[in-house]
This record gives C-alpha cells, structure tokens and sequence, in this order.
C-alpha cells in the first residue's frame, strides 16, 4: 500500500502542500480512507513526528469522520493534549474556524491556552463568536480567559455585533458563566467584570437552555446575569434537589452580582424574583387543575383554606378602606403622562421620534401625517421634501420604564380585586395590561396577563355572583362608616371580611367545608 507508514523522526518537517496534494493524488480511495483514519487516530495520541509523517503520506487534515469530527478536533477534546499537534494541523492547512465542531472552542474549554493561541495566531482564524471566552470561564480555565480577554477585549461588549451570539441570542459570557459556572464561578466573574463585562447588559430575546443540561426552562429576553441566575435556581433545585454544592454555588453568585450591582449603582432588578413567582404560581395551577380534573377535593380544599388566610390577614382594614385605595390605584393606572402621549394620535408612543422642530412624535402616527403634509403637526414648520427624523432614545427609555412599572402593578391590583370578588375591575386592569404589553410587547408578560385572565374566569365561575355581592363603595358611606350594602351588617361600619359580603364569605367558607360543586 503506497500510505505505508514509514520511520519517523520528531524532527520531521511538513512537506509542501503542492508534495502532499501529489501524495494523496497517488493513493487509492481505500489507502485514502485507511491514511485518514490513521491521521484521526495519532491526533488523539502525542507523538507530533508521527502526525507529520501521516500527513506527508497524503492525510487529508481537514478529513471528517461518522461524528463529523475532524482531526483538529480529536488533538485537543482531551486532558493532557500536546498543543503542538493542534500547531501542525493548523500549519497544514486545517480549517480553524470549522463549525460543525468548533475545535477552537473544545481547545478553550479544556483550558489549552497554548492551542487557543495557536488557533489565535493563525491568519484565517477568526473569533466568530463568543463561544471561547463563554466555555473558559463557565469552566474555571482563568489563564485561557483572561488570555482572550487580553486578545479581544471587546468580548464582554454587549453593542458588538462583530461576534455572533450563542444560538442567535444576546447570551453574553457573564450570564453564561453565573447560569453554567463551576467551582470556580466566582473568580471568573470578577475576571469578567475587571475585563469590561456590563453587569446590567440584557438578553435581547428569550432564551431556552440547551436540552443537554436535561432541564426545560427559558431566561426571558430583559435578564441581566442576576436575573438569569435567580431564575435558574428553582430548576435546577427541582431537577435534582441532592445537588447542594451546585445550588449552594448559584445563591452565592447570586449574592456577588448583587453586592456587585449596588458597587456600580445599579438597582436591583426584581425580575429574577417574579420569573421565580411566577413559576411557583404556573405549578400550583397546573397541579390544581389536574387535582380537580382527578376529583381530588382535597387539594381544593387546601387552596381555598389559603384564600381564606389572605383575606383574615386583612380584616384590620375595613372593606370601604380597602376597596377605596385599590380603586384610586386603579384610576391612576388608566392614564399615561401626556409626554408619553403622541399630540397626533392621543396614544402612548412605542417609537417616539424628535422633528426638527424639536417636538416628539410616534413614528407611524408622523409617517401617516407626511402623507398629507410635510410639516411639524404642532409648529406646521416646512420640514422639507425629506424629513429628517431623530430617536428619542431617552424619552423611549422613560415610556418604557413607565410601561414595565405600570404593567406589573395592573396585573398586581388586578389579582387583588380578583381575591375581593370585584371581577370588573379586575377586567378592566388585565386588559389595561394588555394595551401596554402591545407598546412594548413581551412574552413573558403576555402569558402572565392571560394566566391572571385565566384566574378571573376561574374565579367568576366558581363564584359567579361575587361580583355583585361585594360592597360598592361610595364617599359618602365610607367617611360616615355606614353599614354594609345588602350584605348582614357588622356593628360600626366594619365589613366582616375584608373584600367581599357576608353571602359571598359564607359561601366561601362552605365550599372549603365541603369541597367544590
């Protein structure tokens, strides 16, 4: 067989790429095949002569195999590789930026520092991604990341476009370190941060974790690092609750990004906290409605004794004051700051624009009023055949913060009416929700707004008269502490429950006494 191996010397030097392409041409398929194989197999071992002299023969280095792996891969997906073999692959003509695989990235996440740097310093290598940092520093190799991060320091830079993100998505390396961190998580997170690392950068979509970690949750698009880390927990805790030393590793990343935000200034992002609620919420429903599916009252039964601690817990309060205070939230909650507000259209703007006039308005509502006239709507200054429009970045930030912060109190008053029997009200605050999520629109708060949706139809049938059973609340009665509407008057004004009538606690009271029917 012309690929017969022949004596071979570490000092071996690569043959020209004109003497292997002559090689390989003499060989035939199955020599080919078998000197391809050979090559696979001294990539894994560390004798760099006999991997100079395979390729000699005619080995194709950039050769895939049936895990479409090639050799370049094989030389540095194992503890103790010789990176001198990853140097003469590469000097061969392997492909650096191979990305079935990736062999740069393996190189970085075992920590070879030596073969990153040869696949750095190869002149047809690019960083395509930020893969390499990602896979270093979420696995404790310090000197391969800070490697990295010396080499190309915008890395940590969440506006750079130039580097692609994990699976189409802003996974920037310090969530992924926080998310998949190993023993040494906290180091490396410091690293980051030292390096430039923006530790209030956001996901820019919604991001589901890769299936090989054998869990099934996504990181909502908005999540910093910390966000994604306290959202992380109650998975992995459920996935396998013996796992102490990983947990015990994400609560105390999550004391350091916190510790760390309040260095830099930087509020603390609730997020985390209601992704958390919001899936211990999604649970006890699910399992709720399968209990009541199987007939199982007892499950049921313990719901509602739940409800009824809420409402004993409030009964300090009268239900006039109570329901007085939700209701002047509530009217608060309808109206919008008439900056946000386009002066064409009357609606808050998602896209607010700056004339030349130096007025704002929303994007689509101005384009429709060019189609008349090409003028600013308030000044009717002449802004020319082609008007200039400028973002107004810092009043879209505005509109947005009062958009997120409204949202998430409409949804919260809207569950407290719900737990008072006021099922209109509660209407009108989930579809006030609603309208904001379609200015600034987000999944996660869609599936919040239809879940308190779900618990308002829930709770009008169980109980499809509370609504007008509860006490209407006027000025009047509440400023003299006049006895309860249609309901079995408590002495001195008091409501004998803090949200709903006698019939509809009475009622209440029944259905945990004897189950729902």
């Amino acid at each position: 067989m012309r690929g017969k191996a022949s004596p071979v010397s570490a000092s071996q030097e690569l043959l020209s790429a004109e003497e292997r392409l002559a090689a390989r041409t003499a060989l035939t398929a199955e020599e080919k095949r078998e000197l391809d194989s050979e090559l696979f197999e001294a990539s894994r071992q560390n004798d760099v002569g006999r991997v100079i002299s395979i390729i000699n023969r005619g080995a194709d280095v950039n050769a895939k195999n049936g895990a479409m792996e090639v050799p370049l891969i094989l030389s540095v997906a194992r503890r103790g590789a010789d990176p001198e073999i990853c140097r003469t692959l590469l000097r061969a003509g392997a492909d650096p930026t191979y990305q079935e695989k990736d062999p740069a990235n393996y190189a970085a996440g075992w920590g070879f520092t030596e073969a990153v740097k040869a696949f750095c310093d190869h002149p047809g290598f690019r960083v395509y991604n930020r893969n390499m940092l990602m896979t270093s520093a979420a696995n404790g190799h310090m000197e391969t990341a800070r490697f990295l991060l010396d080499r190309f320091p915008d890395l940590t830079d969440a506006d750079k476009d130039a580097h692609s993100n994990l699976h189409g998505k802003l996974v920037l390396p310090l969530h992924w370190t926080a998310l998949v961190g190993s023993v040494q998580v906290e180091e490396a997170i410091n690293l980051l941060l030292e390096k430039g690392a923006d530790i209030t950068a956001r996901t820019t979509a919604d991001f589901k974790i890769p299936g090989w970690w054998g869990l099934d949750f996504t990181i909502p698009a908005g999540s910093t690092a910390l966000d994604a880390t306290r959202i992380a927990i109650p998975h992995w805790h459920a996935k396998d609750p013996t796992d102490t030393a990983r947990i015990e590793r994400l609560n105390r990343v999550v004391e350091l990004l916190e510790a760390k935000q309040l260095e830099a200034g930087v509020s603390h992002s609730s997020l985390g906290d209601e992704r958390i609620r919001d899936l211990e919420e999604q649970l006890r429903t699910e399992k709720a409605r399968g209990d009541l599916l199987a007939g199982n009252l007892e499950i049921m039964q313990r719901q509602m004794e739940f409800m009824m601690r809420r409402m004993q817990a409030l009964e300090s309060r009268t239900y006039s004051d109570n329901i007085a205070i939700l209701r002047e939230e509530s009217r608060r909650l309808m109206d919008d700051p008439e900056d946000f507000c386009c002066p064409i259209s009357g609606s808050i703007m998602s896209d607010p624009v700056l004339t030349a006039a130096g007025h704002s308005y929303d994007r689509a509502s101005l384009l429709q009023h060019f189609e008349y006239r090409k003028t600013d709507p308030k000044t009717r200054q002449d802004l020319g055949e082609d008007p200039v429009l400028n973002e107004n970045y810092t009043l879209k930030a505005l509109i947005a913060s009062h958009v997120e912060s409204t949202r998430e109190r409409a949804l919260a008053v809207a569950q407290e009416f719900i737990s008072y029997g006021d099922f209109k009200e509660a209407k009108k605050l989930a579809e006030r929700a609603s309208e904001l999520n379609e200015v600034f629109p987000s999944a996660e708060y869609t599936r919040r707004i239809e879940a308190v949706k779900e618990e308002l139809r829930l709770s009008s049938t169980l109980f499809p008269a509370a609504e007008h059973e509860h006490m209407p609340y006027s000025g009047a009665s509440a400023a003299s502490g006049g006895a309860e509407v249609g309901g079995g008057g408590g002495g001195g004004g008091e409501h004998p429950s803090p949200g709903v009538s006698s019939a509809f606690v009475s009622r209440l009271r029944s259905a945990v006494r004897g189950g729902v029917r």
